[in-house]
């Protein structure tokens, strides 16, 4: 089986997954969007000591790794 990382490039920080299946031999794919509250999840990438991450959550953009 091959599997293809997808990405959605438009900076959205919504968290996106796939779900493949296979039913009667064939395969399907359903790619999902879960919004949540970034703002909130920044604020506890901040508390928790990862200030150089606070961007990347807000923003769904990461140039490079912020590390």
């Amino acid at each position: 089986m091959r599997l293809a990382v997808l990405s959605d490039v438009h900076g959205s920080p919504d968290a996106r997954y796939a779900v493949i299946e296979r039913r009667g031999g064939r395969w399907f794919t359903t790619l999902r969007v879960v919004e949540y509250d970034h703002e909130a999840a920044a604020a506890q990438v901040v508390a928790n000591g990862f200030a150089a991450w606070a961007e990347v959550v807000n923003s769904g953009w990461a140039q490079s790794a912020p590390f």
